[in-house]
């Protein structure tokens, strides 16, 4: 059987040799190729600001959303990106009110909205049948969105490899220029907004970073490996310095991180090791302490934190989730906006919040 061939493939990833590195682990050869296009990119900055740098509140939001209607109504379909979901719902339901007309043909799309919701969002825009898509980072990559003309970024993005990833939206096809629009809301965000358009067709992608020896990565592999099987601890050693982030990873590194897992060290293991403790060694072979913790693993697996979320419905559908915190802070009758729509809390549940509709009522 010929040795398998892995390929990474990425328009905005840098520098490439460490990044070869990473994808193939070390010991191993990787050919790197790096095509060149001659797509050009338009890249303007926008800013509602005038004379005065700091001006009062609420005149840069209605000089913001005044530019943003006319750039929907003048375009076939406009995607606009925000840093934060809260930003996304609080922009989409103003244009939705500057442009009753195109109400219907305004949608909101981020990572809280039901998988259900953000499918037909993205099958409307395919189908070119929106004119406005509000979304956080949801839509930078992943899919086709179809005919998207214009892409406006409602603050900087944080990053020039982040920007090209969001601008290469609009356009998205050999013979289309793409097309986007950074959006600085005051003065310090000018600034960084004018040095990242520079950046941007200059193509000076942001390094990417890659952590060392990170051990958490390290306990999950070594769960997840016993999970499936129990495995001698040699051969795990040996398979984890194979990867490029762990290739320095001493032994002594290795048994600290065996002896967490097996009850959170030695003070915590004289008491507490089947409280603790997620594997067991017995002769140099790993397995799992108990079955459950296969279970556990496959559960919390991942090194993102994540906040309780509670399921929002409206009547039997799902709309989305919102953070548990956020529910705590309402009270039956109060409204809030999700996916775009205004709702009214009528009740909760252990995890659940039912809504109802209050259209035009915020």
């Amino acid at each position: 059987m010929s040795a398998l061939c892995r390929v990474g493939l990425s328009a905005t990833a840098a520098p490439l040799e460490v990044l070869a590195r990473f994808l193939v682990g070390e010991n191993r050869k990787c050919r790197i190729a790096e095509a060149q296009t001659e797509k050009q990119s338009l890249v303007e900055v926008f800013s509602p600001i005038r004379r005065k740098p700091y001006p009062p509140a609420g005149y840069t939001g209605v000089r913001l959303y005044a530019e943003l209607a006319e750039l929907i109504r003048r375009r076939q379909s406009v995607l606009v990106f925000t840093n934060v979901r809260s930003a996304a719902e609080q922009v989409g339901l103003r244009l939705k009110e500057l442009l009753p007309e195109l109400a219907s043909q305004i949608e909101i799309h981020h990572a809280s909205l039901d998988r259900s919701v953000r499918l037909e969002v993205e099958d409307r825009l395919k189908n070119g049948e929106l004119r406005a898509v509000v979304c956080s980072t949801s839509l930078e990559m992943g899919i086709d969105i179809g005919a998207v003309d214009l892409v406006v970024m409602v603050a900087t993005p944080k990053g020039v490899s982040r920007a090209i990833q969001r601008i290469g939206r609009s356009g998205h096809s050999l013979d289309r220029n793409s097309h986007g629009v950074l959006v600085a809301t005051n003065i310090n965000d000018l600034v960084e907004a004018t040095v990242t358009a520079k950046l941007v067709r200059e193509r000076a992608l942001d390094p990417i970073k890659i952590q060392v020896k990170p051990y958490d990565v390290v306990a999950q592999h070594i769960v997840g490996l016993t999970a499936v099987a129990p495995i001698k601890a040699e051969e795990v050693f040996e398979l984890v310095r194979r990867a490029y982030p762990f290739r320095d990873l001493t032994r002594e590194e290795f048994d600290r991180v065996l002896e967490y897992l097996e009850g959170g060290g030695a003070a915590l293991q004289q008491q507490y090791s089947g409280v603790f403790g997620k594997i067991r060694i017995e002769g140099g072979v790993i397995s799992l302490a108990h079955s459950r913790i296969a279970r556990e693993f496959l559960v919390n697996i991942g090194t993102i934190h994540s906040e309780g979320f509670i399921d929002v419905l409206l009547r039997r559908r799902r709309l989305g989730s919102v953070e548990e915190d956020f529910i705590k802070q309402l009270q039956i009758g109060d409204l809030f906006v999700l996916g775009g729509r205004i709702v009214r809390l009528i009740d909760t549940g252990v995890q659940e919040a039912y809504v109802e509709r209050a259209d035009g009522q915020l």
